[in-house]
């Protein structure tokens, strides 16, 4: 079974009909993927990625902003208690302390152990990363000056 299916079922089967709506169900998987491909990504390219493949990566960022926005509203029910989100406002200062950050948290999100709330918690900590990269190459990379 591939890593992203895992992940979705695991978040799933710990959040008890958190995601029985075929609409919320969406938005997880959306905002899984373009974690997974924004990870992929960072692990091809490294600290130095090619101008295309970054407009490509904005692009696929962009396209899921309304998942994003509706899988955070929806996450807002979890009660506090069970996971708490939070992350590190300096880890997007730079492209390599961003990366590493992202690394890390893509790691927690695959954590075995990890239950379903911690794993929300991670998947949304990568949202804010993901948006902080759009930010930091908008508009340079949309004028042709990366």
């Amino acid at each position: 079974m591939d890593l992203l299916k895992q992940i979705e079922e695991r978040i799933i089967s710990g959040s008890e009909d958190f995601f029985s709506p075929p609409a919320t169900l969406a938005e997880l998987r959306v905002t899984l993927r373009i974690a997974y491909e924004f990870h992929r990504f960072l692990l091809k390219f490294g600290e130095t990625p090619p101008m295309n493949e970054v407009t490509y990566m904005m692009d696929t960022i962009r396209s899921g902003l309304d998942h994003f926005f509706l899988l955070a509203y929806s996450c807002r029910a979890i009660d506090n208690k069970v996971a708490k989100w939070s992350f590190d406002r300096d880890a997007g200062a730079s492209f390599p302390q961003l990366r590493r950050y992202y690394l890390h948290c893509f790691e927690e999100l695959c954590r075995p152990e990890a239950d379903a709330g911690d794993r929300l918690a991670s998947l949304l900590a990568l949202v804010h990363l993901k948006l902080t990269f759009l930010a930091q190459n908008f508009p340079s990379v949309v004028l042709g000056s990366f």
